[in-house]
């Protein structure tokens, strides 16, 4: 067994010997974790909003039906901010292509027909729910890892 005295000084043991990560990966790291709880917290809305709205507060259920939509646009604001959105990801090209296909389509139509604020809801409304959170799932695809989603057993 070799001793980590060598000449009147310490030898640093190998798995010490790690570089120190620089503060702006220290500073990504941070957002990717807050990044993974905010979409840990999307998908928990996401799984009890029905019950919410049904059975605890059917008065306000049409304001509940929005509540992901604040936590959505934080984390795409801290992906863009801090850059975790995926590289070279066709399917994210794809994404984002039908989302500003749908909004053209939307203005087209809305520009087609005597405007209508009712039509214009229900547009803006339509796109939610079908572009709007599409790009999520590239996000989570590129920055969750297994850590992130294991359960932990308290061992």
């Amino acid at each position: 067994m070799a001793s980590n005295v060598e000449a009147g000084s310490i030898a640093v043991p190998r798995a010490a010997r790690r570089p120190v990560p620089a503060a702006g990966a220290r500073a990504q790291e941070r957002a990717r974790r807050r990044l993974v709880g905010v979409v840990m917290l999307i998908y928990l809305l996401l799984i009890f909003e029905g019950s919410v709205r049904k059975w605890l507060l059917p008065q306000w259920s049409f304001y509940v039906f929005f509540i992901r939509d604040p936590f959505l646009l934080y984390a795409y604001f801290l992906a863009t901010w801090h850059g975790l959105w995926p590289r070279r990801s066709g399917f994210m090209t794809v994404c984002v292509l039908a989302g500003a296909l749908g909004l053209v389509l939307a203005s087209v139509q809305l520009g087609a027909a005597e405007f209508d604020w009712t039509r214009l809801l229900l547009a803006l409304y339509g796109w939610r729910n079908y572009f709007l959170y599409m790009p999520l799932a590239c996000l989570i695809g590129a920055q969750f890892r297994a850590e992130d989603v294991a359960r932990d057993d308290g061992d």
